[in-house]
């Protein structure tokens, strides 16, 4: 993921949103100072302190953003609902939605699983042409659950909610249409990768990934 940080940049300079568990952050920044040397002249933002900077400009001069799903939550799109009252904090809740970012990325994306949790509406509302998934655990409990990948996805015609109800009704009544079709639209976009996995060459480079983990 960090190679395709590097190598695919935006030829506008819009940056990468990493969001990612709590604990998991400082993964994130210890990967990168790992991997990334100064020549890859890569400018990184850990975006969790209280007193954060709020400006928008500032936080889109990085080239990677890295915050966590409560903090994405209350800064995204749909934090603050139509007729809500302005609260405390506002100017802060605006920052990460009024940036036009290039990619994002959600770790352990299982955290969204719920379609219509105000975290998974607050995720997919974010601006990118380029979105990825990344989980061991995609599916946990039942198969609804990819609905809210599909819908962050941005993937037709299955994150419409009508359509994929439709669909999913069809397969607990045993249609093994309907159940080859739900298989195959997770496959299609699906990158698997396994610990002992090797790859050398890429030879597609769609805008959109689910990549589960082991």
């Amino acid at each position: 993921m960090l190679a395709l940080i590097i190598t695919e940049r935006s030829p506008m300079n819009m940056p990468t949103l990493v969001v990612c568990l709590a604990s998991m952050r400082n993964n994130w920044v210890a990967e990168i100072e790992k991997y990334f040397t100064s020549d890859a002249q890569v400018k990184v933002l850990s975006y969790y302190k209280p007193n954060r900077r709020k400006d928008p400009l500032f936080i889109a001069s990085h080239d990677i953003v890295i915050t966590s799903y409560e903090i994405a939550t209350m800064a995204g799109p749909l934090y603050r609902r139509p007729g809500m009252k302005a609260k405390k904090g506002d100017d802060c809740v605006k920052a990460l939605a009024k940036v036009q970012w290039f990619r994002i990325i959600l770790d352990e994306c299982q955290k969204i699983k719920t379609w219509n949790s105000k975290g998974a509406l607050a995720c997919m509302s974010y601006s990118a042409p380029r979105r990825w998934c990344l989980s061991g655990t995609p599916v946990q409990n039942k198969a609804l659950e990819l609905l809210s990948y599909y819908r962050f996805l941005r993937y037709e015609p299955f994150c419409s909610t009508k359509f994929f109800d439709k669909l999913l009704k069809q397969v607990e009544r045993g249609n093994p249409e309907a159940g080859k079709i739900l298989t195959q639209s997770f496959a299609t976009i699906s990158l698997r990768r396994t610990k002992g996995a090797h790859y050398t060459t890429c030879t597609t480079s769609p805008t959109a990934y689910f990549c589960p983990v082991n």
